[in-house]
């Protein structure tokens, strides 16, 4: 025998009226612990789309977090290449590869290459023993010579964008200036800064086997919710 709800059948009553039996009652619900089961489902699959589609648009926007090489002449005959980070990280260590070319085939140069940001009140911090400056010393014609300028933003800067430039120094610190006295400087470009602090450290981290494990994890865990184990 079965007992009907008016609406979508959740309840199910079974009577077992055996002559040589006591009479048993079951009552189940099926239809409603399976329509239960299924929304529970259907919001945790959406959940981890939007999870996945939200990993995928940062990586995709943050990863790989070098800019393509950069050339300009910074004197006429001093060549800079440089390769910046897409985005500087809070709290991250933050690396400019610099290389320095000597065009002039009759004279050695010497000075010093230095970065600037363009707002003195960014509080960006060089790592210890490294500064934003690469002295050269008489570097010969066609020669060319490679460094790095380390440093990081503390977080809590506030900022969304950083503005930085080249400029080139004589070996007594003054700038070197044209005729007319405008200064010998790269083209001003601009850092944004990633929306997370360290996400740089993160994403290495995720990438380098930590993400494996939390897939596993989350994969042990989404069976277990919907209802495969």
């Amino acid at each position: 025998m079965t007992n009907t709800n008016s609406q979508d059948k959740p309840i199910v009553v079974g009577f077992d009226v055996s002559p040589d039996k006591p009479l048993a009652v079951q009552v189940s619900m099926r239809e409603k612990e399976k329509e239960g089961l299924s929304k529970r489902r259907i919001n945790i699959i959406i959940f981890f789309g939007l999870l996945i589609v939200s990993g995928v648009i940062i990586y995709m926007k943050y990863v790989p977090w070098k800019n393509p090489p950069k050339v300009q002449n910074i004197l006429t005959d001093l060549s800079l290449t440089y390769i910046a980070p897409k985005y500087l990280s809070e709290g991250d260590q933050n690396v400019i590869d610099i290389s320095i070319t000597n065009l002039n085939l009759n004279e050695s140069f010497s000075g010093t290459i230095t970065l600037i940001f363009h707002d003195p009140t960014i509080p960006f911090m060089s790592i210890p023993d490294k500064n934003l400056s690469l002295v050269i010393k008489d570097l010969r014609p066609d020669d060319r010579v490679t460094g790095q300028f380390k440093f990081t933003l503390p977080t809590g800067s506030s900022i969304d964008k950083a503005v930085y430039y080249f400029q080139v120094y004589k070996p007594d610190g003054t700038p070197y200036t044209s005729p007319n006295g405008t200064l010998y400087k790269s083209n001003e470009e601009e850092f944004l800064i990633a929306p997370i602090p360290y996400l740089r450290s993160f994403l290495a981290w995720l990438i380098g086997g930590g993400g494996l494990g939390i897939l596993i994890s989350l994969r042990d865990q989404l069976k277990k919710l919907l209802g495969f184990e």
